[in-house]
């Protein structure tokens, strides 16, 4: 009896087929955890920016936070591994090359995420404009890092608004790398716009600061 040995080719096409299969199945999952996420938008009064300005996600909790962003990073490595898979002997510089030439977007799952809600201003989307204005400098300013402001990971971001806002069970929370965390109980856009200007809230009895973070999207 003879044994069959299948083509590279046609090996190839299997490991992606299989790939593929895992990234739509890891998407649909998403899809099916995600359908209780909100957009709302809170109108902020003074707001430079009325399109994006107190607009953000609304979690029913922070385990679904969480979990969504758990189910990002899965997506995103799935999404990676599709593109990978494709070039395996090739060395990490001609992978690089490859991927600009092909014009891979890594974070592709994360802008599909923020187009699903039509979230435009997501933390994520400013991030990657920063860094780029950062590293465009012949000489890098690491006090102009932005590292030294956002401490979120890409799939946080992609849950976050630009002014690092969220809303999780009914309040809103305001988290910074550089001053305390506020926790919003209600009048949001009021409220915001005391934050946004650096106003003390400590008596503002809609308002809860906590000690600065210094990690993840908890407080």
């Amino acid at each position: 009896m003879k044994l069959k040995f299948l083509t590279p080719i046609l090996f190839l096409s299997l490991i992606l087929l299989n790939s593929c299969s895992k990234e739509d199945a890891i998407a649909n999952d998403v899809a099916n955890r995600t359908q209780e996420i909100q957009k709302v938008v809170f109108e902020v009064p003074g707001a430079k920016n009325i399109s994006t300005s107190g607009t953000m996600l609304s979690f029913s909790s922070f385990e679904e936070f969480e979990s969504t962003v758990s189910n990002l990073v899965d997506l995103v490595d799935a999404h990676e591994d599709v593109f990978v898979r494709q070039y395996a002997e090739l060395s990490d510089e001609e992978l690089n090359a490859i991927e600009l030439t092909t014009g891979f977007v890594s974070q592709q799952p994360l802008i599909d995420f923020e187009n699903q809600y039509g979230f435009t201003n997501s933390l994520r989307k400013k991030y990657n404009e920063l860094e780029a204005i950062w590293l465009n400098n012949e000489e890098l300013d690491p006090t102009t890092d932005p590292d030294n402001t956002i401490y979120f990971s890409a799939a946080e971001q992609t849950l976050i608004n630009e002014h690092q806002e969220v809303m999780v069970a009914g309040k809103v929370y305001v988290f910074s790398k550089m001053s305390n965390t506020f926790e919003v109980h209600d009048e949001y856009g009021a409220s915001l716009a005391k934050i946004n200007n650096n106003e003390d809230v400590s008596q503002d009895p809609n308002i809860t600061s906590y000690e600065k973070s210094n990690g993840s999207c908890t407080v």
